[in-house]
């Protein structure tokens, strides 16, 4: 039966008819819960708005955040998806080079 809680009994018995003292024993509840449940909505949008309102909006600080982000993102695309792939090729690429070193291919 849909809607039915497991281990509770519904108030509409299989014929169809509701169960009435059943169906007032559980809606008496609902104003109750909605009650605070409302209150518990209003408290978490306050603490919101008191946290929105405590940040801090620096534009230059913001400008070079994106900025680096646009650096890391560019870097992502041409050594891979990641910072593990990145990183990985930054060794690759340093190893390479200290061989070349050593080798004297580099001048």
């Amino acid at each position: 039966m849909r809607g039915v809680v497991p281990g509770r009994r519904s108030p509409w018995p299989r014929s169809g008819h509701v169960n009435w003292l059943a169906w007032t024993s559980v809606t008496s509840r609902w104003p109750r819960v909605c009650s605070a449940s409302a209150a518990e909505l209003e408290d978490a949008a306050a603490e919101a708005r008191n946290l929105a309102e405590s940040v801090e909006h620096d534009p230059a600080a913001l400008a070079a955040m994106e900025e680096r982000l646009s650096q890391i993102y560019a870097l992502e695309r041409k050594y891979g998806e990641g910072e593990a792939a990145v990183l990985a090729y930054g060794e690759r690429a340093t190893a390479d080079a200290e061989r070349l070193l050593a080798a004297g291919g580099v001048a």
